[in-house]
């Protein structure tokens, strides 16, 4: 008779991971994978793209120490590369170019809050003079053209360019060039405006307190600005020899380019009579013409021919 038998399998149990533990594994394994891809961009000299992935290595792990340094080292090699490629287009003669590109860099590095030192912050502010000669000569050639609002929006867009509080002194500089030519400007203009020209002399007004320049009109411009708007054009005159349908076409471009006016007011109740004087002429003349064009033409037909033929 068999006895009954206990059997116990000794199982090994299995190895594991506690969640957090995972969570930090599966972190360095990324980080390490990111550091291999930075590498790599590194040799390759593409620093712009090696530093977007070691600042989100730094978005996982601030304290990366090696992710740090390279990041440090990923834009250095950026602005640098930037930089010879601003003396490039300088040296091409493409200024506009070079100091767009300048004006690019300065701001990433306030983006970055980030300023190269030696040889590279040498090269940039080499640059930064020669765009601060280009950008002083043309302002000047625009005031000399009395072109003051293209010169002051074109010293705007590079005003990043004299953050430093050296250049802030040539900028101010050319400030004070804009604002004496702009209150000359203003002072001529204020000699010409005329009651029966209203809205200039508001448009003069408003664009020499633009400059921080004070112009009286000489005139109630509120009054004048308020006097009746016209809400048509009346054409009057002989325009009789003009077709009844060019008339018409006329008449409607009148009003469409009027209407673009600051004389038009849907709402006022007078219209404004227009002089117009015109001729018309037309001539038509027609020569007729022949074309002859020869051609051939084939009938098909069936010949019969007779045939004698000898029966023995």
């Amino acid at each position: 008779m068999h006895q009954p038998r206990t059997v116990v399998h000794l199982v090994k149990p299995h190895s594991y991971l506690p969640p957090t533990m995972l969570v930090i594994v599966t972190l360095l394994s990324a980080c390490n994978s990111l550091h291999g891809n930075a590498k790599i961009l590194m040799e390759g000299e593409d620093y712009g793209e090696a530093a977007k992935v070691y600042s989100q290595i730094l978005e996982q792990d601030p304290q990366d120490a090696k992710a740090i340094v390279g990041l440090k080292k990923a834009r250095v090699g950026w602005i640098d590369r930037k930089l010879i490629d601003v003396r490039m287009l300088r040296l091409a003669e493409q200024s506009v170019a070079a100091t767009d590109l300048l004006r690019e860099i300065i701001e990433r590095e306030r983006e970055w809050k980030f300023y190269p030192e030696g040889a590279v912050q040498y090269t940039q502010e080499e640059e930064t003079r020669f765009a601060e000669h280009f950008i002083a000569a043309q302002v000047d050639a625009w005031l000399a053209k009395r072109l003051l609002l293209q010169a002051r929006a074109f010293l705007a867009h590079y005003q990043p360019i004299f953050a430093t509080s050296v250049r802030v002194k040539t900028y101010e500089v050319l400030r004070s060039r804009m604002t004496q030519s702009a209150t000359e400007q203003c002072r001529e203009e204020s000699q010409s405006l005329s009651p029966a020209l209203p809205h200039w002399a508001a448009f003069i007004k408003q664009y020499c307190e633009s400059w921080g320049v004070s112009l009286n009109p000489g005139f109630d411009l509120a009054k004048q600005l308020a006097l009746p708007l016209y809400n048509a054009i009346e054409v009057v005159g002989n325009a009789d020899t003009i077709p009844q349908a060019l008339q018409a076409q006329g008449k409607q471009r009148l009003t469409e380019e009027f209407q673009r006016t600051a004389w038009y007011d849907s709402q006022a109740t007078n219209a404004l009579s227009v002089a117009v004087s015109a001729g018309f002429e037309n001539d038509h003349s027609k020569t007729v013409e022949h074309t002859v064009h020869s051609y051939t033409v084939q009938v098909p037909y069936t010949a019969m021919t007779p045939m004698m033929r000898t029966i023995p």
